[in-house]
């Protein structure tokens, strides 16, 4: 559907369960790729590399369950290298147990990107829902993180609105790591 959809088209991802063992490349300028809910469309992916490379602006990830099925290598599941990305309402998470060495991760974003929006998401048992770097801008609101090892901002400086984070046996090791390449702002 992805190689037919024309620049701004959506492609609808109807219900079901496909596991995704290659690169999908959103290259087309403002596409959406819609599922039908995230408790009915499950995209299933596995071992190492980026499963979701978004390089064209505008795009849009929504409404589906991703979920990484092994502990194999690392892997990358949404590489985010476009301005005016919207990542929403969907469930991310994975294998990752905290205290072991798996590297998983939602998503990497990287580059001089503005307009960057991640809302409404949930992301558990990965090592990161994000690692940002680059002097990236967007916001990050009403998503619900736990058994993570929480949001990295090595070089973004993004605004978070109304998340919510895991407690108990559901909490991460940190909520948001600043890391000291990120800009004074970020603090």
């Amino acid at each position: 559907g992805i190689t037919l959809a024309n620049a701004g088209g959506t492609v609808d991802v109807a219900a079901g369960t496909y596991l995704v063992s290659s690169q999908i490349d959103l290259n087309k300028t403002n596409l959406t790729l819609k599922g039908a809910g995230s408790a009915s469309t499950i995209v299933q992916v596995s071992g190492t590399g980026e499963r979701f490379f978004i390089s064209a602006g505008g795009t849009t990830l929504e409404d589906m369950t991703i979920e990484k099925t092994d502990k194999a290598g690392v892997q990358n599941i949404i590489y985010i290298g476009a301005s005016n990305v919207t990542i929403r309402d969907n469930v991310v998470h994975g294998q990752f147990v905290i205290g072991e060495g798996d590297v998983s991760r939602a998503m990497v974003v990287s580059g001089g990107l503005s307009g960057l929006q991640i809302e409404g998401n949930t992301f558990y048992s990965l090592r990161q829902p994000a690692y940002l770097t680059g002097p990236t801008t967007g916001n990050i609101i009403n998503n619900y993180t736990y058994g993570t090892k929480g949001w990295v901002m090595e070089g973004g400086d993004m605004t978070f609105t109304g998340n919510t984070w895991g407690s108990g046996p559901q909490t991460n090791v940190y909520d948001i790591v600043i890391l000291s390449l990120a800009p004074l702002s970020a603090y």
